[in-house]
């Protein structure tokens, strides 16, 4: 059987990256956090409320599959208040790339949102 095409969203940051929400990204960002992304009540409080650390976390998680040498420090220092819009926007993109034939996914608020509105 042949593999899956895992879609990914190609974003600039420190240099071209591309982001990649899978159950990797999901298992490494409840590590972070504690937080599980199955849970709809806790997806709902992301979506309403996520901090700055959790966003710094939500990126890390996407985009660790490419570099695992990376650290949250680095991803911390890619962030910044200019480009944070930007990266919840390509984020919440890998989001439903990845959900894309999930009902239910589709129907709920996308987990970044950038926490300086």
């Amino acid at each position: 059987m042949p593999e899956k095409v895992r879609p990914e969203v190609a974003i600039s940051l420190d240099k071209e990256r591309h982001l990649r929400f899978d159950v990797n990204a999901m298992v490494t960002f409840e590590e972070l956090t504690g937080l599980n992304l199955l849970n709809p009540a806790v997806q709902k409080n992301l979506a309403r409320d996520m901090t700055v650390a959790q966003f710094r976390a939500f990126l890390y998680s996407c985009l660790i599959h490419e570099d695992e040498k990376l650290t949250l420090k680095q991803v911390g220092s890619f962030i910044t208040r200019e480009n944070m819009q930007e990266i919840a926007t390509r984020l919440s993109e890998a989001q439903k790339l990845a959900t894309a034939g999930d009902k239910e996914a589709k129907e709920t608020a996308p987990l970044a949102e950038s926490p300086i509105g």
